[in-house]
């Protein structure tokens, strides 16, 4: 499904709570692969973080530029 996102956006994250946790370096690793990066969203605090950052660039630059009309941000 990430990878798919890259059809139209510059950046692709996979935002997750703590529980994930327990399968993280598959996770991680399967994510790396893909240029998507990892938020962990703490629901018991204010606090979330950006655990790996996003890589790479849409592939399709004509379904970017129709998000972004339908969005209202061009």
């Amino acid at each position: 499904q990430a990878y798919m996102y890259y059809e139209g956006f510059d950046r692709v994250y996979l935002a997750t709570t703590g529980w994930i946790a327990a399968i993280e370096p598959q996770l991680k690793e399967e994510l790396y692969h893909l240029g998507a990066g990892l938020i962990y969203v703490d629901l018991t605090s204010r606090h979330s973080k950006v655990d790996m950052r996003a890589r790479g660039g849409c592939r399709n630059k004509e379904i970017k530029k129709q998000i972004l009309e339908a969005i209202g941000w061009q």
